[in-house]
């Protein structure tokens, strides 16, 4: 099964090739240039590309929120 992620821009290189290597489809944050962008631009974006967010910005470790 793939599932279609989405890298913020906060994560290593190495995320991206492990994702890709076990078959998922990933895009990067800064490839949409959405780098520095307000969280919920970037959480717009993954929900109209239906793609899961992986992300160490702790802002989105509010559930009240996302």
């Amino acid at each position: 099964m793939v599932v279609r992620f989405k890298l913020d821009e906060n994560l290593p290189r190495d995320a991206e090739e492990l994702l890709r290597d076990a078959g998922h489809e990933v895009q990067k944050v800064r490839q949409e240039r959405l780098e520095g962008s307000a969280d919920i631009r970037v959480l717009d974006a993954c929900l109209i590309e239906s793609r899961i967010l992986i992300t160490l910005d702790l802002d989105f470790s509010d559930i009240r929120l996302y």
